[in-house]
């Protein structure tokens, strides 16, 4: 499967590109955070140049969510300000998705919040997959912090680490009494310049600390889905064809994110 998310930061004309972008990479899942266009005029567009797009808007969340196919295969589970969790169709079986966009760190010290966010998430998770229909998890969206930043790899969290094979191997480990999953981020083979872009967002920050590329845009996967991911496929798009996304120095200007793309499956 084909999976696209970006954060298009309010652009209200920013059908155009999503145009573009669903029509060169024809993805099976779009999501999307502070998306403030017409999402039916969207879906139209699309049919247009033969191509069927369900436009699933948020419920709660400030996440909305384009699907190829019929919008009654996405079966919404959870919902909170920050997150929602839906089951969609994964080849013969199902996954459960979730579409994040945690708090930003321009207006506050986020670690710990983020971290209770990413607890109540899942929970709601676990409580969707209590009932037994699938049992693949994917994470997408913008979690407005680095790969290796607290709340992303403590056990009491989220425990998204770099390694697929440690993932596949054990699965979990005991923490403080409590049987805790691993997560596999491939997005931590997206820090540094070996890459280009070099992050998915760009900021000039006054702090001492300043990190100027970030990769806050990022999909996690449980172990049952970590031998599908396509790691050689997945990128962060900076044009769509000749549509620039990025100016004469590399950063963002449609909107603040860079999209990504990633595929999992077939």
């Amino acid at each position: 499967m084909k999976y696209i998310f970006w954060n298009t930061n309010k652009k209200p004309g920013i059908n155009q590109y999503l145009e573009k972008l669903l029509a060169v990479y024809t993805p099976d899942f779009l999501g999307l955070a502070e998306y403030n266009a017409n999402g039916e005029a969207l879906t139209k567009a699309m049919a247009a140049e033969g191509l069927e797009y369900a436009y699933i808007p948020g419920i709660a969340s400030r996440l909305d969510i384009f699907y190829k196919g019929k919008a009654s295969k996405v079966v919404h589970c959870a919902d909170s300000r920050y997150y929602t969790v839906k089951k969609i169709p994964y080849g013969r079986s199902w996954q459960f998705i979730v579409v994040v966009h945690l708090p930003s760190k321009l207006y506050s010290d986020n670690a710990n919040g983020n971290a209770e966010i990413l607890r109540d998430l899942l929970e709601d998770v676990a409580q969707s997959r209590a009932g037994g229909a699938a049992n693949k998890v994917l994470l997408v969206g913008d979690f407005n912090m680095n790969p290796f930043e607290s709340p992303l790899v403590e056990a009491t969290s989220l425990q998204a680490i770099s390694s697929r094979a440690l993932v596949q191997r054990r699965q979990s480990r005991v923490f403080y009494g409590r049987n805790r999953e691993f997560y596999y981020n491939p997005m931590w083979n997206f820090l540094g310049d070996e890459k280009y872009p070099v992050g998915s967002y760009y900021y000039k920050s006054p702090d001492n600390a300043a990190m100027y590329w970030n990769t806050f845009d990022q999909f996690i996967v449980n172990g049952e889905l970590a031998e599908d991911v396509m790691v050689e496929r997945t990128k962060l798009i900076d044009h769509i064809d000749t549509l620039q996304l990025a100016n004469e120095n590399g950063e963002p200007v449609v909107s603040d994110h860079f999209p990504l793309y990633f595929e999992i499956g077939e």
